[in-house]
């Protein structure tokens, strides 16, 4: 799957390149280059305000050559594409320091949460799923948010027929979301095994061909 980069100077820009039809959103890319209609892609979105790439799944439309082609964005990845246009419209605030270091991946993988609450709360389980994850870390769904500073192992589950899992990737609590998009948590990773830290790299050299993690050896 490739990785199509969609670089606005502008929010009205990206606006303008914008269809929201809802329950269909398409983001039109201007290309010079080949585009296949029905191709699956990933689309790389950024323009200034946004404070970290975002990745968006689609399907190549009605390509028009030299021009480009609307991109029809995927349903899966609704709650991304609605965050984008409330920030493009100015009705979400971001924080500017909640910036990355490593790239994001679209992620939705079942997740255990092993979570010591920095407010002395003791500890608890979270069962969910993550929204993505990088190199630097991974962001969890979650209703009750554990508050920033708490230590948190993530363990994910083999995967696959040739899973390589499980898992696990420890960290803190680096920031949190209760609205403009998924709610959760973020977790920035500090201690890894030799193992985890292989199986992590492998499934982030995948990513970066198909723009999307997954723990499975496919």
């Amino acid at each position: 799957m490739r990785i199509l980069t969609a670089s606005f100077v502008s929010p009205d820009e990206f606006l303008c390149h914008l269809r929201d039809a809802p329950p269909e959103r398409a983001l039109f890319y201007r290309s010079r280059g080949p585009l296949a209609d029905g191709e699956p892609v990933v689309v790389d979105v950024t323009f200034p305000g946004l404070p970290n790439r975002a990745l968006v799944r689609g399907t190549v439309r009605g390509p028009v050559a030299g021009r480009g082609a609307w991109i029809v964005l995927d349903e899966a990845d609704a709650s991304t594409c609605a965050f984008l246009l409330r920030l493009a419209r100015g009705d979400s605030n971001v924080d500017p320091l909640v910036s990355r270091q490593f790239d994001r991946f679209p992620a939705d993988l079942p997740v255990e949460c092993d979570v010591e609450r920095a407010d002395g709360g003791g500890r608890e389980r979270i069962l969910s799923r993550t929204v993505d994850v990088g190199a630097g870390g991974a962001f969890v769904r979650a209703v009750a948010i554990p508050p920033v500073g708490s230590r948190v192992t993530l363990a994910f589950p083999p995967a696959g027929r040739q899973g390589i899992g499980p898992i696990r990737l420890s960290g803190e609590v680096a920031w949190t979301r209760r609205a403009a998009g998924p709610c959760g948590f973020a977790v920035r990773f500090a201690d890894r095994s030799a193992a985890d830290a292989r199986a992590l790299r492998s499934a982030l050299r995948r990513a970066s061909e198909t723009g999307r993690a997954t723990f499975a050896t496919a």
